[in-house]
Parts: C-alpha cells; structure tokens; sequence
C-alpha cells in the first residue's frame, strides 16, 4: 500500500476535511493505489533493483567495495598480468535486525585484491575476522581495506555494534535509536475500507486500466491508546525474534523482527490537531499513574505508530 504523506507520529490515516497537509488532498494521509498523487505508486517499485545494482557493491582498481549491507551475491571478472580470474562472494546476515555480516569468497585460483568494507560511523567497537585469525579491531566512519591473498572459500565476519540512544526531539521528546533503526509504539490498529473516494475504486471503473479487485484504499484507526510517555529513567531491552528475521515483511506488525521493551504511562494531556497528534507536551500528565511495559517495534513495521514520546519524570 502506497501513502504519501507519513508522520512520526502518526496515530491515525484517514480522510480529512481540515488536513494538516495544506497543499495536498484530504486523502493523502490514507493507504491505498495512489492517495493524492500518482508519483509514488509509478516509481516505488524502482528502489529494491536500484539498491541492488548501485547501492551494494562497486569495483575499482584494486578489487571490491561494500557500500552497504544486505544478503546477497556478487560476481566479478578481473584480468592480472594476462590471466583471467573470476571472483564470487557470497554475503549472509540479518542485518539491520543484527550486527553481523559473514562473506565467502570464491575464486577459480589464488588472488590478491583489496576487500573494502565499510565501518559506519556510529559502529561501536567494529571488528573483523578473517577465516579463524585473530579479531582486527576498527575505527568507525571508515572502509576497512584488506588486501591480501585470497584463497577459494576465505571467510570474513564483520560486526558492526551499534549503543541504544535517546535521541532529543522538539518540546524535549525523546526517539529511541539503534542505528540504523528507529523504534516506534505501534497501537491496534483497526483498518477500514474506502468506499467513498476511493481511488483504486475510480480508476477501476477506467477500461484503460487493469487495476485487480484485491487493490482497495484504506483507513487505518487506533482501537487503544497511543498517548503515552516514557518514564525516566530511560531503560530499554531489544529482544530478538529470529523466526520473524528469517521471515521478515518490511510492513508486517505482527511478526516484528525486533522489540524493544521499555516502561511508559498513559497521559492525559495529548490531543489531536487537525486530525493528527499535536506536538509532544513538555509537561506530560499521568492519567491514571500506572508504569506499564511498552512494546516497540522498527519504525518500518508500523503504520500507525508514536516515535516521538513525551517523558514523564517519575518523582
């Protein structure tokens, strides 16, 4: 499902007489074929094969460069001296959902070339090992450049830790980050079809377009409370699930890859706005005092979601 205007925090996506969103059309907040403009229904679909083919790997004089992380395969062909050798390496890792990254190279005989990985600048501690060799540890913020002779099936393991911060947003909100990710409350959600102004609706009436019956436009509404704020002391625990990792839909709630668990209480004194969440309030106020575990998932699991949480100071 396409959205084209998304919120931080957004705690619900519906059609809207008064939008927020003073340029674009009541529906723009909602889900659906191509809510106020058709742009991002057209070329969403270009990003996944555009990062594959640019985004991955790249090659210069003296070998390979990892631009960024994600489990795949590349092949190359390098002509030294005359010969003719032919690199594969084979990358598996879970990451953004963990910190490690494994690759395997494959060669047709031995070779020295340059690996270079690169060492974001918020890693903690970035270490890598080569077959069974001892950890070489690395600054962050660099490409680690490893050249050296390469056998068929060398191995290197890359970890690259990431701390948990509490980001400062406006009114003295708080984000919870572990880069890459961003973690966000996610209500229940209770997700209702457009039959009025629906787009998918109208332009399947269009012969000229061959739009499926299963595409529909939606709604999305809370069915619990999102007014919540954190409680100092700002604590929080990631638990992994490595079956919804393995799994993993970008967009799915219910089978997140991670949760962060951290405690928070429901206030009173947040509103809405133009049918959106008002800015945080710097003075939050319990409604009931209760401290209760909130549950936060990856930002990109949610469609309704808070990421930006008022803090409560427990006194």
């Amino acid at each position: 499902m396409d959205q084209y205007d998304q919120q931080v925090n957004q705690v619900q996506a519906k059609r809207v007489e008064k939008p927020i969103y003073s340029t674009n059309e009541r529906t723009s907040n909602t889900f659906g074929l191509e809510p106020n403009y058709g742009c991002c229904t057209a070329n969403l679909h270009q990003g996944w094969p555009k990062f594959v083919e640019y985004g991955l790997w790249a090659r210069d004089d003296d070998g390979l460069i990892c631009l960024a992380y994600s489990p795949c395969s590349v092949s190359t062909n390098f002509i030294v001296d005359g010969k003719h050798f032919i690199i594969k390496i084979d990358e598996k890792t879970n990451y953004p959902f963990s910190n490690t990254i494994s690759f395997t190279i494959h060669l047709n005989e031995v070779m020295k070339f340059a690996l270079k990985l690169r060492i974001p600048e918020w890693a903690i501690n970035a270490s890598i090992q080569i077959n069974q060799d001892p950890l070489i540890k690395y600054e962050s913020g660099i490409f680690a450049n490893i050249n050296r002779n390469w056998n068929d099936k060398d191995k290197i393991q890359l970890k690259i830790p990431a701390e948990l911060k509490f980001e400062t947003r406006y009114n003295g909100a708080k984000s919870i980050i572990r880069e890459p990710l961003i973690f966000s409350y996610n209500p229940e959600e209770e997700h209702l079809e457009m039959k009025k102004n629906s787009k998918a609706q109208l332009l399947r009436k269009n012969s000229d377009f061959d739009i499926p019956s299963q595409v529909k436009d939606w709604e999305i509404i809370p069915k619990s409370p999102w007014q919540y704020a954190l409680v100092e002391p700002l604590t929080a625990q990631i638990i992994e699930h490595p079956e919804n990792i393995e799994n993993f839909q970008c967009f799915d709630n219910n089978r997140p890859p991670l949760t962060l668990k951290i405690k928070g209480v429901e206030i009173s004194n947040w509103e809405l706005e133009y049918e959106a969440a008002e800015p945080p309030p710097s003075n939050p106020i319990a409604k009931t005092g209760r401290i209760m575990e909130l549950n936060l998932i990856p930002y990109g699991c949610t469609n309704l979601r808070i990421t930006e949480f008022p803090v409560f100071k427990n006194n």
